[in-house]
């Protein structure tokens, strides 16, 4: 361990003790049995089915009017017996009670927000338990790919914007994240204040690969689709020199032909992940199962697959529904993510020798780029970004049917649109798009696409020969 590992442990174990706490404990569970590992796993449902039912009144009447009682909650098929919960339902609540929870003081909640992937974003509660723990479970998992705490790493990402309320512990944790616990370059993929800085070209991948050969990472974390152009781009015009020991890929679908390329491009190992700003980091690969499986994070979380609402056989695409142990501001069980994937045999283990359980693959998160008429390329997960703070907008599809055509397809929260407000918005949008025409539709609701998935990008533009 070097003095810099070494120090960022030690500041860690100072400034946050409880979450050293955790993520000493998560190092010791990975390696317990399978059978102990799902032991307490279900045992921490249990508690939070109790813990909900006595302290959130929400989950009790929707436990009341089903005829449940937690009792009854003995093996995991009782789980069908509970209905299950969807961001909307959580939306209206919250607008009830803030947080959900009796047992948590409103000043201990501070808020959160998903990017709207889905299309439709929303802010929640969250406890600080729960952020110590589930920012424990992150530490974990880069662990696997060789990530220490105070290791350089470099990211491909959009450009943050602090909440509101990230004051105090919030931004000191920020702050050490940044700092401390992982001395990061970022590069940002968009920035939604800025539609011109947002539109890529060769110069901008030039720029990327300018700041990535400054310097040697442990990691190169990104969208899938930003490190694909940008691996597309150094293959095209012969550049190497970046040194890194992992591409880490997140919030969209890694097919098989993305992998190869960025194995190609990078010449080093990558690693999926699957998460959600609602639970944190859900599922990770470890790098050692020969079908790149990612193992599950039992510890804080219990996952179902389900098709029409019956668990599918292993090997079969499901819909994902989820219950988080963590968070007690806002619980979420049998809460529906809105993406699919597939089980892994619950008997299948990994050669790493971790008892956590595995999932073969995610297959219901896709983001589409976007080809523009002037030969840049835009990152399309900026739209979630602009429209994560629309709160006249209930839901939202941008759909790019030629290079120089897009439609945007949104769902009015109230009968009225606020006029000013949507023309604002319709010129926001327009800055990221030049040469495009932009059409409008209100819609009544917009349909989930093949396998379920709702989503909110989508272009039908294949990319350009040589780009």
């Amino acid at each position: 361990m070097s003095w810099v590992n070494l120090a960022a442990t030690i500041g860690l174990a100072v400034t946050y003790p409880e979450m050293a706490r955790e993520l000493g404990e998560l190092r010791r569970s990975q390696w317990r049995s399978r059978g102990e590992v799902e032991q307490a796993s279900w045992r921490a449902l249990q508690a939070t089915l109790r813990y909900a039912y006595d302290f959130v009144p929400f989950y009790r009447t929707k436990f009341d009017r089903a005829g449940v009682s937690v009792e009854d909650i003995r093996v995991p098929a009782d789980l069908l017996a509970i209905p299950l919960t969807t961001k909307q339902e959580l939306r209206e609540a919250l607008a009830a009670q803030w947080p959900l929870s009796t047992a948590v003081p409103s000043h201990q909640a501070s808020r959160a927000s998903t990017t709207g992937s889905s299309g439709e974003p929303f802010v929640f509660p969250i406890d600080r338990a729960a952020k110590d723990l589930r920012m424990a479970a992150v530490f974990r998992n880069i662990e696997w790919y060789g990530h220490r705490l105070g290791d350089r790493n470099a990211r491909l990402w959009g450009r943050p914007e602090r909440p509101p309320d990230l004051t105090g512990w919030g931004r000191g944790v920020e702050a050490f994240k940044r700092k401390a616990l992982g001395r990061r370059l970022d590069i940002f993929t968009h920035d939604r204040s800025q539609p011109a800085a947002s539109l890529v070209n060769e110069a901008t991948l030039a720029s990327w690969t300018s700041q990535l050969q400054s310097q040697d990472f442990k990691a190169l974390d990104g969208y899938v689709n930003a490190l694909v152009l940008l691996a597309r781009y150094m293959l095209d015009t012969g550049q190497t020199g970046i040194h890194c020991q992992a591409v880490v890929t997140g919030a969209e679908y890694l097919s098989p032909p993305a992998r190869e390329l960025l194995e190609r491009a990078f010449g080093c190992p990558v690693y999926n992940r699957y998460g959600s700003s609602e639970a944190g980091f859900i599922a990770h690969e470890c790098g050692r199962s020969p079908n790149h499986k990612l193992h599950i994070n039992a510890e804080v979380l219990w996952l179902e697959f389900l098709g029409d609402g019956q668990p599918v056989a292993s090997g079969e695409l499901g819909e994902i529904v989820l219950t988080e142990f963590t968070n007690r501001a806002m619980p979420l069980i049998r809460y529906r993510t809105n993406d699919v994937g597939v089980p892994a045999d619950a008997r299948e283990s990994c050669p790493c020798g971790r008892g956590l359980p595995l999932l073969n693959s995610v297959e219901g998160r896709v983001d589409d780029l976007f080809y523009l008429p002037g030969g840049e390329v835009l990152v399309s997960h900026v739209w979630h970004e602009i429209f994560a703070d629309q709160d006249f907008v209930a839901a939202f599809r941008v759909t790019q049917h030629r290079q120089d055509f897009v439609e945007v397809e949104i769902v009015p929260k109230h009968e009225q649109l606020p006029a000013s407000r949507y023309s604002a918005l319709q010129e926001w949008v327009r800055g990221f798009l030049p040469g495009c025409t932009v059409i409008w539709n209100q819609v009544d609701e917009i349909r989930p696409g093949a396998g379920g998935k709702l989503r909110s990008s989508r272009s039908l533009v294949a990319s350009p020969s040589g780009f």
